[in-house]
């Protein structure tokens, strides 16, 4: 595991959701120069995503020079690839739907969302309901595309640090980020990225914390005496945030 760059990733990555989980998994697998061979099975356990997804998203970080992906080989047979992270990409490294399109296999592909920049569809382009043979209007069922939602910093944080899918975890995320605001003086994207980093400088740390580990332990963060180690009494930890 590559303290160094995860911290990078932290600190400086554009990606976000399951594009960030990924990519912290490799960082997780990985030495300081870069270099580790996970399966795509183990990279998609540890970020919580499908193999697709974890497959889609190699091809885009390939494509867009964060990663170089080298063939390995053992008596004739393929194994894992050798992945080539290059720390000077992290940062330079935001990844658009229509990239995501490109790698996807024609049955996954999806029309994108519109960008917060597109205006919305005007009354006059809208297609008007047409009247069948016994006088009945048609019902359109086709959904208009939404517009993506606007980043939330602390969402975004709370989901990167925990390793969860916002896609399919977002309503627990939401609930930890309502809890955290909830906190005099709110809890800030900062603090919970520091509480990640404290996560793992414990000893014996394999997974990442939960939602209820963060709510319990980010107030060590702002502790004036942090002990190194996390407590080891028998009773349960005291529950910063009601």
């Amino acid at each position: 595991m590559s303290i160094e760059i995860m911290t990078l990733v932290f600190k400086k990555s554009k990606t976000r959701g399951a594009a960030r989980l990924v990519l912290l998994s490799l960082a997780d697998t990985s030495s300081d120069e870069g270099q580790c061979f996970p399966s795509v099975r183990t990279l998609a356990i540890k970020a919580g995503v499908g193999e697709q997804t974890a497959r889609e998203y190699l091809h885009v970080f390939s494509n867009i020079g964060l990663i170089e992906v080298s063939q390995r080989f053992k008596n004739g047979h393929q194994t894992s690839n050798l992945y080539q992270i290059d720390k000077s990409k992290i940062g330079d490294d935001e990844i658009t739907g229509l990239m995501l399109a490109e790698v996807r296999p024609p049955s996954h592909r999806v029309i994108p969302p519109l960008s917060q920049t597109d205006p919305p569809p005007s009354v006059s382009d809208r297609p008007t309901p047409s009247v069948s043979d016994r006088g009945e209007p048609s019902v359109n069922h086709q959904k208009e595309p939404s517009l993506p939602r606007e980043r939330d910093l602390l969402f975004d944080a709370i989901s990167t640090v925990c390793q969860i899918d916002p896609h399919t975890a977002g309503g627990p995320i939401g609930k930890a980020k309502s809890k955290l605001l909830e906190a005099q003086p709110p809890y800030t994207v900062s603090e919970v990225e520091a509480f990640g980093k404290l996560w793992w400088s414990w000893d014996k740390r394999t997974t990442a914390p939960g939602l209820n580990s963060l709510l319990e332990g980010i107030g060590r963060v702002r502790s004036k005496t942090k002990s190194p180690q996390p407590p080891r009494t028998g009773r349960p930890p005291t529950r910063i945030i009601p």
